[in-house]
């Protein structure tokens, strides 16, 4: 059996860096981290896409 060491604060350590870095990516690009980010710059954009054009509109 192979025995592992339990790192809990590295493990969380990590995990926080690449939270900020999917922020940060948002943040100053705009795009999302991840398989939707991925899969959104597949597939063709939808014309009249109503939750794109409903989260990018200001209000009144």
């Amino acid at each position: 059996m192979i025995e592992t060491s339990f790192t809990p604060l590295a493990s969380l350590l990590g995990g926080a860096v690449i939270g900020a870095a999917a922020v940060m990516l948002m943040a100053f690009e705009g795009r999302i981290a991840g398989i939707s980010g991925i899969l959104s710059r597949l597939l063709p954009p939808l014309p009249n896409a109503p939750l794109r054009a409903a989260s990018r509109s200001s209000p009144g």
